[in-house]
């Protein structure tokens, strides 16, 4: 039902003829429940489009109340800049044309951001439109009004981090890197330029590839409390954690399934973990329509939407290629077998949940960046556990600085390994652009496949219990 919803928005923001084909091929696999299918998507149009009309200009000059929600500081070619996130309130044009805005999210920038102290404003300005219902809002005069500053406490402890860290690192590079994990603020041009063009970029934003790790780490270091006692101290501690990173679309969608999750387990509820993304994405979306038209939530809930439905499959297929063994057949190798086994067992899990996620990613990514590094396919074998084992070392060393060093070491040696890539193998699959027709064909075709599939093993599982 989460897709009905998505479907809804995007008709609010991008109504084309090739949007109304792919929902009604949706609507066609959920054929059993195309009515609530269609009043779910009626619902989710109308309070997306009644909500935030849209306005068609350039820029205009008016009067503006903001709400900061995170203050960043970016770099450029030209230096590091401070920038705010906030949503703007209520907006009024001055002149002729007469524009009035409500609740919109904008990008606010301005001469000396980091002197505002309050969490809401009066401002006069410039807004600028640079994408339909995409607002940048140029401060030229301000008057704070108060209210709660947990952004300028955020933004205090990540600088204090990000100090820390260059004090007990040595190469200032691995000190960026590590910070950008932790925080997900791409404070160093250079790491992500060199992550994006090795397709690794998804792997410093924070998503739920970093949840898992700080929650699956807390499970082993909580294991011996009460179950009640030890989920909810998860809970509190997922939740400082998607307070401090921000307002990242991955982040909402990473921890509110962490969270929906966690939940379940502690009222012992059975939970379908396609549902469960659904529900996340309905979550988000009822909260904030704007997040449908960030590649953060678009590439985010696509790659989650592709992992779980084609895991299955995948598993099968590689199966017959990196032969699965029973338990009774592992106990009676050899110590070398064992070995040799263990690492064919992670190889075929790797390769698995990275060809999962490209069935949809990658025409995903051809459309949206006309191409693809064939590296990409390489690094990705290997750079999750490496980025996962600096992220361990990283949350021990804020408890234990003697860490540091390790990491430092440890971050410069991946760092140094990534830049001097093999530049002879760098091939990526280009293309001039991508037709929206061909995009809905290969979303749709194995999408209908993956959904088939998913119904006919369910339906052979209640067979089997009966």
């Amino acid at each position: 039902m989460g897709l009905a919803i998505v479907f809804g928005c995007y008709f609010a923001f991008y109504f084309n003829p090739w949007l109304i084909i792919s929902f009604l091929c949706f609507a066609a696999m959920a054929y059993h429940k195309m009515a609530i299918v269609i009043v779910l998507t009626g619902m989710s149009y109308c309070y997306t489009h009644f909500l935030y009309p849209h306005y068609s200009f350039e820029s205009v000059n008016g009067y503006a109340h903001l709400h900061i929600q995170e203050l960043e500081l970016i770099p450029t070619h030209y230096g590091s800049r401070y920038r705010m996130k906030g949503e703007l309130l209520h907006f009024q044009s001055q002149g002729d044309e007469r524009i009035e805005l409500n609740q919109q999210p904008v990008i606010i920038y301005g001469k000396q951001l980091e002197k505002i102290r309050g969490q809401d404003l009066l401002a006069l300005g410039t807004l600028i439109q640079y994408q339909p219902h995409r607002y940048l809002f140029q401060i030229k005069w301000h008057q704070d009004k108060g209210g709660a500053h947990f952004f300028k406490k955020q933004f205090a402890m990540k600088q204090l981090i990000k100090r820390w860290m260059h004090r007990h690192m040595k190469h200032a590079k691995a000190a960026d890197f590590n910070y950008i994990l932790l925080t997900g603020d791409h404070i160093n041009l250079s790491i992500r330029m060199l992550f994006n063009r090795l397709g690794l970029g998804h792997l410093l934003a924070i998503s739920g590839f970093h949840f898992s790790v700080l929650i699956g780490l807390l499970s082993l270091l909580l294991k011996k409390m009460d179950k009640r006692t030890h989920l909810i101290l998860l809970m509190i501690f997922a939740t400082l954690y998607f307070g401090f990173t921000g307002q990242f679309a991955s982040v909402k969608r990473a921890y509110i399934m962490a969270l929906v999750l966690l939940i379940a387990d502690l009222f012992s509820l059975r939970s379908n973990a396609l549902n469960t993304l659904g529900a996340c994405a309905a979550i988000l979306l009822i909260y904030d329509p704007f997040l449908a038209l960030q590649l953060g939530f678009q590439l985010s809930f696509l790659a989650c939407f592709s992992l779980l439905l084609f895991y299955a499959p995948m598993e099968i297929i590689f199966s017959k290629l990196l032969i699965k063994r029973t338990s009774e057949e592992v106990k009676s190798l050899n110590p070398i077998s064992l070995i040799a086994y263990i690492l064919n067992s992670l190889l075929r899990k790797v390769l698995v949940v990275n060809a999962s996620v490209l069935v949809l990613m990658l025409p995903g990514v051809l459309f949206l960046f006309q191409k693809f590094p064939l590296l990409s396919l390489y690094y990705n074998l290997f750079m999750p556990a490496l980025i996962a084992l600096i992220f361990v070392l990283l949350l021990f060393s804020l408890a234990i600085p003697y860490l540091f060093k390790v990491l430092d070491t440890v971050t410069y040696l991946v760092l140094e390994g990534l830049e001097h890539f093999p530049v002879s193998l760098d091939y990526r699959i280009a293309l001039d652009a991508m037709h929206p027709g061909v995009l809905v064909l290969l979303l749709v075709i194995p999408t209908g496949f993956g959904i088939w599939y998913k119904g006919r093993k369910e339906e052979e599982r209640r067979f089997l219990y009966l």
